[in-house]
């Protein structure tokens, strides 16, 4: 249980870090378009919002498994 304790605060944090990222980085993405720094910025945040939704998925798979071991 500890193990899936530590798991998920680590979820969290990387999360966070990737929220922020996407965040900040759509409106100079959506300001620079005509630009190549536009679309370094529009990749950034594709990436970013890819691993928001890959890390709920690994946390959607931890809370299904504490739910099993609790019943």
């Amino acid at each position: 249980m500890e193990k899936l304790k530590l798991e998920v605060e680590i979820l969290k944090t990387k999360i966070l870090v990737f929220i922020t990222i996407a965040g900040g980085s759509w409106v100079y993405g959506i300001k620079y378009i005509d630009n190549i720094f536009g679309g370094i910025i529009l990749v950034i945040f594709t990436v970013s919002a890819f691993s928001i939704f890959k890390n709920l998925m690994y946390l959607g798979i931890i809370h299904k498994k504490i739910k099993e071991e609790n019943e």
